[in-house]
């Protein structure tokens, strides 16, 4: 269950005829499919459950079932929700329980709203990992996104 329900929300999964797994800054023009598509507004008022509004995950790196990057962004000094957090909590724990490796991070911009948020060079400032079975909660802070994917996943290390 929990498997189906992950791949709602998977953005980007690896590569399936390349092996150099790589997260370099290109072009963010190009990896937007449907671009006017992502500027529309969801309209999520007749879903409220019991009081209960849905969450998103701004983006999740599944790496052959093994390994997961899961990424929230937010403006500088945004709050972020408590079902949000709870949601990304609860996600990561059972991916962990699974076998799973997972970094779970939360990065700002300081971009304004009719702006392309370039993710790769947000800055992380909440972010825990869990690695061969070891709990890291400060490893990344500071550091901006697209450094801590390649060092997480361990891209350019020795094999």
């Amino acid at each position: 269950m929990l498997r189906w329900i992950c791949k709602v929300f998977f953005v980007l999964t690896y590569p399936p005829n390349n092996s150099n797994l790589a997260l370099v800054k290109e072009n963010t023009m190009t990896l937007i499919k449907w671009k006017q598509r992502a500027a529309q507004v969801k309209d999520y008022e007749n879903l409220v459950l019991s009081g209960y509004t849905p969450t998103d995950i701004d983006f999740i790196y599944d790496i052959k079932g093994k390994k997961y990057v899961i990424g929230e962004l937010k403006a500088v000094g945004a709050p972020m929700p408590e079902g949000q957090r709870r949601m990304l909590q609860y996600l990561a724990q059972n991916l962990v329980a699974a076998g799973c490796d997972v970094c779970v991070m939360v990065a700002e911009h300081n971009t304004r709203a009719d702006e392309f948020i370039d993710v790769g060079h947000a800055v992380i400032v909440k972010c825990t990992t869990v690695k061969h079975g070891n709990t890291y909660t400060d490893r990344y802070i500071g550091m901006e996104v697209i450094d801590a994917c390649n060092d997480f996943l361990e891209i350019g290390a020795a094999d």
